[in-house]
């Protein structure tokens, strides 16, 4: 295993798939947007679950309801 230094380094990807440890501010912006692209992505898809969860419970009320009258 390497030696732990304690010393944090932070690599950024950008859009060419090149690794910078300094990002330029255009860079930075590229990542951000992508960054809120996906969050945006995952709070889209979470709602959507929310939704499918919520429409199943009904469903299975529903069912219950009808059972037992």
């Amino acid at each position: 295993m390497g030696k732990v230094t304690g010393k944090v380094t932070r690599k950024f990807i950008t859009r060419e798939g090149e690794v910078v440890e300094h990002p330029t501010a255009e860079q930075m912006e590229a990542f951000h947007e992508k960054l809120a692209y996906l969050v945006c992505g995952f709070l889209v898809w979470q709602e959507k679950e929310k939704i499918k969860r919520n429409q199943q419970v009904e469903e299975r009320q529903d069912f219950m309801s009808v059972m037992v009258s």
